[in-house]
């Protein structure tokens, strides 16, 4: 008679013990099947600007196994929560001048389809020095080319992918953050004075003067990554009185009190006390008029009246959050049944239970 496998065995699937086994291959770069594992979906994506967003979504198993190497290493705020916060906070800082050097330009830069043609020469000299556990898994994956399937009413084409990252790779993240290890050189050309800040493709410069922008264009000029002039501009201290002198009255004042350190304590404050709290509304409006973002609808849906900017802070007819609990409230209780049913008394069931016992005898 045959002899039974051991009980741990029969507590491990052959799929489960395939995807924890993929993983550790994927790192040693051993992994079998990388062609297939390796080639994505193209799915294009239409922008609001008219333009394409190229996303290839690679295989499921594929995506899970690199899902949990990202997972487990260190990967300096890619993916991370709050990874972009320290952008926005130095960038806060250099407005009010605590930084311990004073900066009165930002320019913020854009890339042309930026994952997808960085070059992937980069990228194992930046896993080599930042990342070295994965820069065997990085070459199993970029390595070699890998295929695009694309499907179309005419038939299915395949595009061999040579340059770049995918973007619905997990590890297409990592790969372009280490692949555009150039930084360093384009710090080292603007010089100490400059501060880079960068999350993936969102790079921020903040200088002294106006030069960084033509100086950051050049340097870029010679790389493989594609600037967007029109969406590369720079905001300095000046723009602020030509800004103020375009708003009215009412938008200008709103300007003013977001920008000082006061007005804008709100955002990053929490209150201890019930009654400073702010309710939901009261916090979509405050940022409504820090933003100058007009209504949606041209008359209040609670007056009637004309829409103008600050009319949801001024509001007479606004019924207050408290108010408006109540009356939801006490029209969820409105809704129930005044009375419920009386469920069956055990008197009801006991009158026919003598009847039944006479016709029994």
């Amino acid at each position: 008679m045959d002899t039974p496998p051991p009980f741990h065995r029969l507590r491990v699937p052959p799929f489960l013990k395939a995807v924890h086994t993929l993983p550790g291959l994927i790192v040693a770069g051993a992994a079998p099947g990388q062609a297939m594992l390796c080639a994505s979906r193209l799915t294009p994506l239409r922008k609001p600007d008219g333009g394409l967003c190229r996303t290839a979504v690679g295989d499921m198993i594929y995506r899970l196994a690199t899902k949990a190497i990202v997972r487990h290493s260190n990967r300096l705020g890619v993916g991370s929560k709050g990874g972009v916060e320290p952008v926005v906070r130095a960038v806060e800082l250099a407005l009010e001048g605590t930084l311990d050097q004073r900066y009165t330009h930002l320019t913020p830069l854009n890339f042309s389809n930026a994952f997808n043609t960085v070059d992937r020469r980069d990228i194992p000299e930046g896993l080599r020095q930042y990342a070295p556990i994965l820069y065997r898994a990085g070459r199993w994956a970029y390595g070699r080319t890998s295929s695009l399937v694309l499907g179309s009413p005419e038939g299915r084409h395949i595009i061999t992918s040579a340059q770049g990252v995918r973007q619905g790779d997990p590890m297409g993240p990592p790969m372009f953050s280490l692949g555009i290890r150039s930084l360093r050189d384009l710090a080292s050309t603007l010089g100490p004075d400059r501060l880079i800040l960068a999350y993936l493709d969102d790079i921020c410069i903040l200088s002294p003067d106006d030069s960084a922008l033509e100086q950051t264009l050049a340097f870029f000029a010679s790389t493989q990554l594609t600037t967007q002039h029109r969406r590369c501009q720079e905001i300095f201290a000046g723009n602020r009185e030509a800004l103020l002198r375009s708003l009215t009255p009412e938008q200008a004042k709103a300007v003013v009190q977001a920008s000082s350190k006061l007005g804008r304590v709100w955002l990053t404050t929490i209150p201890s006390q019930p009654s400073l709290r702010l309710t939901d509304f009261e916090v979509a409006a405050a940022l409504q008029l820090r933003t100058l973002a007009g209504e949606r609808k041209a008359h209040c849906t609670n007056c009637g009246e004309t829409h103008f900017f600050g009319h949801p802070e001024i509001c007479l007819q606004r019924k207050p959050w408290r108010v408006a609990r109540y009356e939801g409230v006490k029209r969820f209780i409105g809704q129930a049944p005044p009375q419920p049913p009386a469920p069956a008394s055990d008197s009801n069931l006991s009158a026919t239970r003598p009847a039944d016992a006479t016709t029994s005898r």
